[in-house]
């Protein structure tokens, strides 16, 4: 019998110990998938924002690993990266939007949600999630900042496993 707490028990046991990044994106994207049409994780980086995984129309992993945003192009994630904090509301018509979204399957949706995943005090990753053209109900918050915060987490132990296995 499914309780309540299912979706977070699997996404804990596929964040304990992934084996990659793909793994620690698979769980994140699998616990989302009940949530919204479409979600996506964005890695941060100083050359822009990368495409890692996603689901959802237009949003096929093999399309979003070609997507590299410039940071500051004007973008939905912008709110999220200058507050260090979650951004729900609807995505405004600038350039760097239609860019994006042209190239997500050429409509932008009613609103999204990004929400910032940290590592130590640096954002690694956005999870990013929409309900394509219909505007999403207002989304657990509270909730969502904890699975972020779990991703946080798991995404610093695979970097330091990385660092152990180069020295």
């Amino acid at each position: 019998m499914l309780t309540e707490r299912d979706p977070m028990n699997r996404l804990e046991a596929g964040l304990e110990c992934p084996a990659d990044r793909d793994a620690l994106a698979e769980a994140l994207l699998d616990f989302c998938r009940s949530r919204a049409a479409r979600c996506a994780l964005f890695a941060v980086g100083r050359e822009g924002i990368r495409g890692v995984a996603g689901r959802g129309r237009g949003f096929d992993t093999e399309i979003l690993r070609k997507i590299c945003v410039s940071p500051g192009a004007s973008t939905v994630f912008d709110a999220a990266l200058r507050s260090r904090d979650f951004y729900f509301g609807v995505v405004p018509p600038l350039p760097g939007n239609r860019d994006l979204y042209t190239v997500l399957g050429g409509r932008m949706p009613a609103m999204a949600l990004v929400l910032p995943i940290q590592v130590k005090e640096r954002t690694a990753a956005l999870l990013y999630l929409d309900d394509d053209e219909r505007p999403m109900t207002r989304p657990d918050i509270s909730l969502m900042r904890r699975v972020t915060a779990k991703a946080g987490l798991a995404l610093e132990i695979l970097m330091l496993r990385h660092k152990l296995r180069e020295m």
